[in-house]
């Protein structure tokens, strides 16, 4: 998606049949285009997580997202004329529209033994595995196989469901009267869940690097000297790098904690993305 910016004209008008766009922040409209890509590829992959993630971490995750959502829109509305006030609620209010609406889209499609049902595919291994969020939750989803069961005349539907919330509460006792070791084993998951809580939180942090540096061709850091790798300045070429490092590191963390079969194909924009990395230091 971000290479689809040499599709776009390499001049600071577009001018087509139904319309002329004049670049006025950028120097092309090529170069606008770039960045509009650059952040809408960004929030589409961070979107994919979020949804697919089933980790109680996935709220950092949801963090990062908004950030991204806001990135783009004020990349998208640095070429339109308008006031300052509208100019910062359109920007607000479609980053709040755009996060609130992947949220929904999570919900939604959050319970996956729900598409086995769309799909006529239940069987017992399915429903053992599925675990249920609360009592409630158990409740709800009862009564929708219920529904169904009676419209395509399924009788042991109800009584598959039950087995596996009970086979899944006897497997809760056993864990909670195993031995300290287990305990510390369930212990140190936790822990990891926090760590990659705070590692992707951290990520934003990442994308702020480059307040700290000046605006020159080199930064002084007292042990050594950072160049601007043919940059305009040292700001510049930590801006753009920092924001690959990041989206290199969110799809690792990402293909690292995914179950599930696909996460391979996440190796194709990981590698993507590392070529970019290693092309900041030699932009030609």
């Amino acid at each position: 998606m971000t290479y689809l910016h040499v599709l776009f004209p390499d001049a600071s008008t577009w001018t087509t049949s139904f319309f002329q766009f004049n670049s006025t922040h950028y120097k092309s409209v090529q170069m606008y285009c770039f960045f509009v890509l650059l952040f809408l590829s960004q929030s589409l992959f961070l979107s994919l997580w979020y949804i697919t993630c089933r980790y109680w971490w996935k709220i950092a995750v949801f963090i990062v997202l908004m950030m991204s959502f806001y990135n783009f829109f004020i990349v998208v509305f640095s070429e339109v004329e308008s006031s300052d006030l509208t100019h910062r609620f359109s920007i607000y209010f479609l980053t709040l529209l755009c996060s609130y609406l992947v949220y929904l889209v999570s919900k939604k499609i959050n319970y996956p033994l729900w598409n086995r049902l769309t799909l006529d595919a239940i069987d017992s291994e399915e429903v053992l595995r599925y675990k249920f969020k609360n009592s409630k939750h158990y409740t709800r989803v009862l009564n929708s196989f219920d529904e169904d069961a009676y419209k395509s005349n399924i009788t042991n539907l109800k009584e598959l469901v039950a087995k596996a919330v009970l086979i899944s509460e006897d497997n809760f006792n056993k864990e909670e009267n195993q031995s300290n070791i287990l305990d510390k084993s369930l212990k140190g998951k936790s822990i990891g869940g926090v760590l990659i809580f705070l590692l992707i939180l951290s990520l934003l942090l990442l994308d702020k690097l480059h307040v700290f540096a000046p605006d020159g061709k080199t930064w002084d850091l007292g042990f050594t000297t950072m160049g601007s790798f043919e940059f305009p300045s040292v700001t510049i070429f930590l801006w753009f790098t920092m924001l690959k490092i990041t989206s290199f590191l969110a799809l690792t963390i990402w293909f690292l904690t995914s179950r599930y079969w696909w996460k391979y194909f996440l190796l194709i924009p990981i590698i993507i993305v590392s070529y970019q990395i290693i092309g900041t230091f030699n932009v030609k």
